[in-house]
């Protein structure tokens, strides 16, 4: 019999890197959990944690929620990780607690290597060494950073084709961007509704 696992999905704009657990909602998370949940599981970009010490940890900690990357995941699909009657992931769901009270660690310390953490969890239900591991999150590391560099091309050769606009191209093009007519058409339609359009 498997576990209730309460769970949230966080993917955050590049330009707005979460800065504290208010931004995970890692304390709402537990309480969404409930009674009825056993377990709380929040899922984030890897390189969108804090990669030190943070509060976001300390509630990790102090909650029990666990706090895993879509790398992760993506990790253990590839190793074709899947929970059975012979395999259980509980550990894994657990591991915040677990951490919590592991003796051989402060709770300060807890907190600057939970990363580091989880992924020797991952690692072992995964079934490779931590230097494999380590070598495969990498590869996630060098592909972000691949598309990263497309991702800049493309944007760059837009500012190049918005350089050669005309006057008239411009402001065609930032009334179609700020949607005005859009609005201006809301806004028309709510009066209708009202009974009130001149």
């Amino acid at each position: 019999m498997f576990g209730v696992i309460m769970r949230d999905a966080k993917c955050f704009r590049l330009s707005r890197t979460a800065k504290n657990q208010k931004d995970f909602k890692v304390a709402n998370l537990s309480d969404w959990r409930g009674s009825e949940n056993e377990y709380a599981v929040l899922v984030a970009p890897y390189f969108q944690y804090p990669q030190t010490k943070s509060q976001i940890y300390s509630k990790a900690l102090e909650y029990n929620v666990c706090l895993l990357t879509w790398e992760h995941f993506s990790l253990m699909l590839e190793h074709g990780v899947r929970e059975t009657d012979s395999f259980s992931l509980e550990s894994l769901w657990n591991a915040s607690q677990m951490m919590a009270r592991d003796k051989s660690l402060a709770f300060a310390n807890a907190q600057s290597c939970f990363l580091p953490k989880m992924d020797t969890f991952v690692a072992k239900k995964i079934g490779i060494g931590d230097s494999d591991y380590r070598e495969e999150l990498f590869a996630y590391r060098r592909f972000i950073v691949y598309r990263g560099k497309i991702e800049i091309s493309f944007w760059e050769k837009k500012i190049q084709e918005i350089n050669g606009y005309t006057r008239e191209k411009a402001i065609e093009e930032l009334i179609l961007a700020k949607k005005l007519n859009e609005k201006i058409g809301a806004i028309r339609s709510y009066m209708g509704k009202v009974g009130m359009e001149e």
